[in-house]
């Protein structure tokens, strides 16, 4: 906080160890955080100490139900998400974070159990415009609140215009993502510095949006 950062989102997705506590295949241990469905109380152990830090407005937490990265087993959503979000009910989080990892199974599921404002994205395959109407179907069907982008935003630096004017959208280059310099990380041309070999086809999205 001191860094002027507004909050933390703690991470228990993807198969890192916060999540490794959630994962039937992953938590082996024999003591008492070794009950991953009936009780994930090593995850709320985490969010309190990080809300009691820097308060539970600006605490936030990310999970990724139905990821399989990391050597996680998880088919669907399971009811240990269910018992993690009741556990964390009433202790005022900015948002749960749930990533979608395939169809909207786990927003469907997780929605109704959560009453404060909820924080979605999309982690799968498909075409970088999808990404975006994706993002309005699940909006415009109340299943989350606001939608993150991560991937398309790093392609197109001037992600919000580009939505706005229903322009269309950088492709996204894997080469240079996670290393090496500028190119393929910042090096995307903004909407006024285009030419028509940049782009990846016409979002749908209306203008208002």
């Amino acid at each position: 906080m001191a860094a002027g950062f507004d909050g933390v989102e703690i991470s228990a997705a993807y198969g890192y160890l916060v999540h490794q506590f959630l994962s039937g295949n992953a938590n082996q241990r024999t003591d008492g955080y070794a009950d991953h469905v009936r009780f994930a109380v090593e995850v709320v152990e985490v969010v309190e100490a990080v809300a009691a830090a820097i308060g539970a407005d600006r605490t936030a937490l990310r999970v990724s139900p139905g990821n399989s990265l990391n050597d996680i087993a998880e088919s669907a959503v399971p009811p240990r998400y269910h018992r993690l979000l009741a556990a964390l009910d009433g202790l005022g989080l900015a948002y749960p974070h749930v990533v979608q990892t395939g169809a909207y199974a786990a927003l469907e599921d997780l929605r109704p159990r959560w009453r404060g404002t909820l924080l979605a994205t999309y982690d799968g395959p498909g075409p970088s415009p999808g990404g975006v109407e994706r993002a309005e179907r699940a909006l415009r069907a109340g299943l989350a609140d606001v939608y993150a982008f991560g991937r398309l935003y790093l392609a197109n630096p001037d992600l919000p215009l580009r939505v706005a004017a229903c322009a269309p959208l950088n492709r996204m280059r894997g080469t240079g993502m996670y290393g090496g310099g500028a190119e393929g990380c910042t090096d995307y041309p903004f909407l006024e510095a285009r030419s028509e070999g940049d782009f990846d086809g016409r979002c749908e999205m209306p203008a208002t949006v």
